[in-house]
């Protein structure tokens, strides 16, 4: 595994862009998705900018609404294709 000062800035542009990609899947507003992540709006549009790396708890919290990591760090599409996320409901 490379270490993150090894990773070319490509990587990093190509993940803000997967990550913005990512919440209109789910279809979060930047506001939305920042706060279930646990996060300032301003945090988030940093990452969608490219001015900062999504850190592992905001990336687990991210995966965790239904954002695919795997392709945010890897550029790899889930090889289930995709995949429907519906919200959750209390019965």
């Amino acid at each position: 595994m490379k270490n993150i000062s090894e990773l070319d800035s490509t990587n990093f542009t190509d993940a803000k862009d997967r990550i913005r990609e990512e919440r209109k899947r789910l279809g979060l507003r930047q506001e939305d998705a920042a706060k279930k992540c646990g996060l300032s709006r301003s945090m988030w549009v940093r990452y969608e900018n490219g001015q900062s790396v999504l850190d592992g708890a905001a990336l687990r919290a991210f995966g965790e609404l239904g954002a695919d990591t795997n392709y945010i760090i890897n550029g790899i599409k889930n090889s289930l294709g995709e995949i429907e996320v519906k919200p959750n409901r209390l019965y």
